[in-house]
């Protein structure tokens, strides 16, 4: 496989293909360029999914934390009630 550009574009190419790019007007170029472009999506969405991921935990940790307040709140509607019913 060869890397080649024209223009903006980078594209790979098998050993077959290369001599018919290169009448075509396309040029080598290194590998690195086309890792780039390449992982350039791959980044944007593994950040977007990360913070999909993070916006997912923390809505599940408020939700646990209501849950475990009403748990420990059960069957006292006011502090006062509290207060006469321990008394």
């Amino acid at each position: 496989m060869k890397t080649m550009k024209l223009g903006d574009s980078i594209i790979r190419v098998s050993e077959e293909q290369t001599n018919a790019k290169l009448a075509a007007g396309y040029k080598y170029c290194p590998r690195s360029e086309w890792k780039k472009i390449r992982d350039a999506g791959k980044k944007a969405a593994k950040d977007a999914e990360a913070k999909a991921k993070s916006e997912n935990k923390a809505e599940k940790n408020a939700e646990t934390s209501l849950k475990g307040k009403a748990r420990k709140n059960r069957g006292h509607d006011d502090d006062r009630e509290l207060v006469i019913r321990n008394a």
